[in-house]
């Protein structure tokens, strides 16, 4: 389980950026994956829910989330987003963490926001680690000043190193007299980030029990083969967590092979919706006070259907044996033995027509 946090630190040098946890366990920037898709779907700066299967991975993804305490220098409040990446088989959790989330969103506070609001903090730390240090690389340093860097950081990288421990082994390398006090401060910057986050306490969300206490309307499950959007308000947003959290969603994504794509975002046109496909969207800028049914969930399962075309035997199989075409007959009734009776007639047809031929062939 992998988890992604954008959010920033109190000061002007600490923008917004997207932060993971590393092997070592403190944090590198990274971008998460499918954030591009992601972000075409939503309008990431407002509070916003995704969750999607993109390939292998099972995504979900909430947006725009106004920290409680937290400002910059401005006085600002810092807003959060954070990205949970799973699989197939985390689908009900992660449903049922998303229902929990619009939830919160609709009454305005809750259990699930505030702990994530708590798991996310400013931090004066530094994350000396090999991520980081491949970022550094590519920066405004001379190969000869990256690898003197490197081996001067790699001797004091651990979780207790303080500025003034950093500015003492930086002050060693030979920079150019000129650019020596902006290069360090460039350096310092690449290790620092102003926040950090807890990914126990944000994977633990997902490990919580299931129980919302919300009862499925029965009415709403006819409507789960049905991909629809509306207009982002209260009373639509219950309707969806109703839709997310009954059983059948996981028949659906077993039997159909196909995962409920749900978006809830402030603004976003309702033909980007409509044309990715989505299986719940809400947004404000969809018009109507009712859901619009925008089409229908196809099975994405392949399906070993019989040819739809005629089949002509004898241009399939001009010549052939007898024993080939025993062998053609056995292979065919072994393919379509779960067929219906009338496709397997007409193989059989097919079967005594080319018999014939080859009889009358052969007494020629």
């Amino acid at each position: 389980m992998d988890v992604y946090v954008q959010s920033a630190g109190r000061e002007p040098e600490h923008d917004y950026c997207w932060l993971t946890v590393c092997k070592r366990g403190n944090f590198f920037r990274k971008y998460p994956p499918h954030i591009s898709a992601i972000n075409g779907l939503i309008q990431s700066e407002s509070c916003s829910v995704l969750l999607n299967r993109y390939d292998e991975d099972l995504v979900l993804a909430v947006t725009g989330l106004r920290a409680k305490e937290r400002k910059d220098y401005c006085g600002r409040t810092v807003r959060n987003s954070v990205l949970w990446v799973g699989s197939i088989k985390d689908e009900k959790s992660f449903r049922y963490l998303a229902a929990k989330i619009l939830l919160d969103l609709k009454n305005g506070r809750g259990k699930t926001l505030d702990t994530i609001d708590k798991s996310i903090d400013f931090s004066e730390n530094f994350n000396i680690n090999e991520e980081n240090l491949e970022e550094l690389k590519s920066g405004e340093l001379s190969e000869t000043e990256f690898n003197e860097v490197k081996s001067g950081l790699l001797e004091v990288q651990n979780d207790e190193v303080t500025h003034d421990t950093l500015v003492d082994s930086l002050s060693k390398i030979p920079f150019n007299e000129d650019s020596r006090d902006y290069k360090i401060k460039m350096i310092l910057n690449y290790f620092k980030f102003g926040f950090h986050f807890d990914k126990n306490i944000l994977t633990g969300l997902l490990q919580d029990n299931h129980n919302l206490n919300i009862s499925s309307a029965e009415e709403r499950k006819t409507l789960l083969l049905k991909r629809m959007i509306a207009k982002n308000t209260p009373c639509h947003t219950e309707e969806l967590i109703r839709d997310l959290t009954v059983d059948e969603v996981s028949r659906l994504i077993e039997k159909w092979n196909v995962f409920p794509c749900v978006v809830v975002t402030d603004k976003k046109n309702p033909e980007t919706l409509k044309e990715a496909g989505v299986w719940r969207g809400l947004s404000n800028l969809v018009e109507g006070e009712d859901w619009e049914i925008t089409g229908k969930v196809k099975s994405s399962k392949k399906k070993n259907n019989p040819p739809s075309h005629p089949v002509i035997p004898g241009i399939i199989i001009p010549h052939m044996e007898m024993d080939k075409i025993k062998q053609f007959e056995d292979n065919l009734k072994k393919i379509l033995r779960e067929k219906s009776r009338p496709v397997i007639k007409e193989i059989e047809n097919i079967i005594k027509h080319l018999k014939d031929r080859h009889d009358s062939t052969n007494n020629r």
